[in-house]
């Protein structure tokens, strides 16, 4: 990632601090903020800064070396698709590796498919879930208490190299590629997710915003092409994040299978997941993911299709 492109913290660069308000400064080009009522917790992690306030209308917000990485408002569009796409498209999920995730929210997601027998969330900081803990119990009631649900503190590239054909869906829920995350957007770490996986397998990850940093995007599915994924098995969905820049956040989608062959229906729910009952169950106990929305988030607008033909299978522009 070049320094141009990267997030600007808002103690570098922000001359639009306001008394009451915290404001993310993005790349010095754009500001996203929210009026806040009370800063409930600082502190330096071995990692990272880490901070939660009050907002005023949208629950609390956790911050991260200055980012926003979610409210309780907003934290639905991103964790219930980054997780319910993949899991409802897959025919029967057991196993699921979270890499990253510590706030909780994407295991909270992964654990309400019954068929899922074994999930891990690795993450770095240990620091994060137990903030989460305190001020975001909503999204970690499942520690400690669902003997399905596993919580790893370590390094999640080594966890992935010490884990060949081991799950059938392995989620990247990581910062921005800079600081301790920047080792999980490239291709070496994603030759280690793709061998990871089973066959038939597939892999989700935060895709940052094609309004911001495009080229950010552009770049991670090249690397998961490089990392051996077919082209055309790599794709890029949307959803819709309000404390993320531009609000319209990406997620990265790759397909452990040969390239040969018709593509899966990936813009519907698998059949399997319908004939159980699976994707009525998720469909009526979330409040972001529908079926439509399932069938929406492939179509990207038309400079992000120019933009990434050829990186994305639902990125081809007619010739």
């Amino acid at each position: 990632m070049t320094e141009e492109s990267r997030p600007t913290r808002p103690d570098e660069i922000c001359e639009i601090h306001q008394p009451g308000w915290f404001v993310e400064n993005y790349a010095n080009k754009s500001a996203n903020g929210f009026a806040v009522e009370a800063h409930l917790h600082h502190e330096v992690t071995k990692f990272q800064t880490l901070d939660v306030y009050q907002t005023k209308s949208y629950g609390k917000l956790m911050v991260l070396d200055g980012n926003m990485q979610l409210t309780d408002a907003h934290e639905c569009g991103y964790h219930e698709m980054i997780v319910h796409i993949p899991l409802l498209v897959h025919p029967n999920p057991e196993n699921v590796l979270i890499v990253g995730g510590g706030d909780g929210g994407v295991m909270t997601q992964v654990l309400r498919h019954k068929c899922v027998k074994h999930a891990v969330q690795c993450d770095i900081d240990e620091r994060v879930t137990r903030v989460s803990q305190q001020f975001f119990p909503q999204l970690t009631a499942w520690v400690g208490k669902d003997p399905r649900a596993e919580a790893i503190f370590d390094d999640g590239i080594a966890y992935v190299r010490n884990h060949p054909n081991t799950f059938d869906v392995i989620i990247v829920d990581s910062t921005d590629p800079i600081g301790p995350a920047t080792g999980l957007f490239n291709r070496n770490f994603y030759a280690l997710v793709k061998n990871a996986l089973r066959a038939g397998g597939m892999v989700t990850t935060q895709g940052e915003s094609i309004w911001h940093s495009m080229g950010v995007a552009k770049a991670m599915l090249g690397e998961l092409i490089g990392g051996g994924f077919a082209p055309s098995r790599v794709g890029y969905y949307l959803s819709q994040v309000c404390c993320y820049p531009g609000s319209v956040w990406g997620m990265g989608f790759a397909l452990n299978s040969p390239p040969e062959g018709p593509l899966p229906c990936l813009d519907r729910p698998h059949p399997q997941a319908d004939a159980t009952g699976r994707t009525a169950e998720i469909e009526a106990g979330s409040r972001f993911y529908t079926r439509r929305m399932h069938a929406g988030c492939w179509s990207l607008p038309a400079f992000a299709e120019r933009e990434m033909s050829g990186l994305a299978f639902n990125a081809a522009v007619p010739q």
